[in-house]
């Protein structure tokens, strides 16, 4: 018997955290077109300039910058937030952009969520 069906999400309905899958909205956290500077500093010591090209409570698109290794670990630092925020890539796109998991746990994720909010609000 099949699981109870996720809704489809409607024509230009906002992007959000997760996978589509045959039409159908699996994700979790909605995900706001931004362009904001970022830097990313992974292990190893290696440090980046890019650009955020969308958000969410559980993620970001970082373009501009080289690839790098899905799975890598690093720490993320945002344009207009105070906080950097312990990420790893989870994917790399076609054109190199980078998939970024933030890998935040209670009060700490709170408290860098609520900075996020606040800096989507300012615009973006």
């Amino acid at each position: 018997m099949p699981g109870p069906q996720m809704p489809t999400a409607p024509r230009g309905a906002m992007q959000s955290h997760g996978v589509v899958t045959a039409g159908r909205e699996r994700r979790v956290h909605p995900r706001y077109p931004v362009d904001w500077t970022a830097r990313a500093e992974w292990r190893g010591g290696i440090a980046v300039e890019g650009r955020v090209g969308n958000v969410s409570h559980g993620g970001a698109l970082l373009v501009g910058v080289p690839p790098q290794a899905a799975g890598s670990i690093g720490t993320l630092r945002i344009e207009g937030i105070a906080l950097p925020v312990p990420c790893r890539v989870v994917a790399v796109g076609a054109d190199s952009s980078l998939h970024i998991a933030f890998e935040l746990e209670g009060m700490g994720l709170e408290a860098f969520l609520a900075r996020l909010d606040q800096r989507i609000a300012q615009g973006r």
